[in-house]
């Protein structure tokens, strides 16, 4: 008896070792399967990782050339701002230059005419002249006199020519004449010339506001 029970018991003894070391190879393979299961969802973890910082330093990288991009386009508006401002700034000078000079012209043409029919009136006794535009010529010419610094005795002997008939001068009288005329001429011409020179000068402004423009 004692021996069909040790006999049993080694069976039994037999049998859960070998349950046992299946038991122990299957939990090995488990083991071996998640370890490498875990190993490949590492090896995905890290790949897509890796994805990830490539696909942001491509967005760095374009959100760079944007903002260059950027600044580049800023600076050339910057610049173009500067150059319209700059245009603008010209244009306006040369627009003041020319109006300048236009109402410069204007205004040595006024004299011009106003010199002439004063001489014409007051030295010549052309035409039938009022009191009142014979005082303005004699005006006109006294400043006239007193830019080109005639004598002081030969200004003050206007007011006496106006008042005689051109007939009725004496000899002085027409001496002052001759002077006034060689005084007044003198300034005629340098009007003249003023004026040619105004006009010329209008000219090339206007060219070159236009072709500002």
């Amino acid at each position: 008896e004692a021996s069909a029970r040790d006999s049993n018991q080694a069976t039994t003894c037999s049998f859960i070792g070998r349950v046992l070391l299946n038991h122990a190879k299957l939990l090995e393979e488990h083991m071996a399967t998640v370890q490498l299961e875990d190993g490949e969802q590492e090896a995905a973890a890290e790949a897509i990782v890796h994805q990830e910082v490539a696909k942001q330093k491509e967005v760095d990288r374009q959100l760079k050339e944007s903002e260059e991009a950027l600044a580049h386009l800023r600076a050339e508006m910057r610049k173009q701002e500067e150059k319209l401002q700059q245009d603008t700034k010209e244009s306006i000078a040369m627009e003041a230059a020319r109006s300048a000079g236009e109402g410069d012209l204007l205004a040595m043409e006024l004299e011009k005419n106003a010199c002439e029919v004063a001489m014409g009136a007051i030295l010549k006794g052309e035409g039938d002249v009022s009191e009142q535009d014979r005082q303005r010529h004699v005006g006109v010419l006294r400043t006239v006199a007193e830019q080109q610094k005639a004598e002081e005795s030969l200004v003050a002997t206007l007011p006496s020519l106006a008042k005689t008939p051109f007939a009725e001068r004496s000899t002085l009288q027409k001496m002052a004449v001759d002077m006034f005329q060689e005084c007044f001429t003198k300034h005629l011409q340098d009007l003249t010339t003023a004026v040619a020179t105004s006009s010329d000068a209008g000219k090339d402004r206007a060219r070159a506001s236009e072709a500002a423009q």
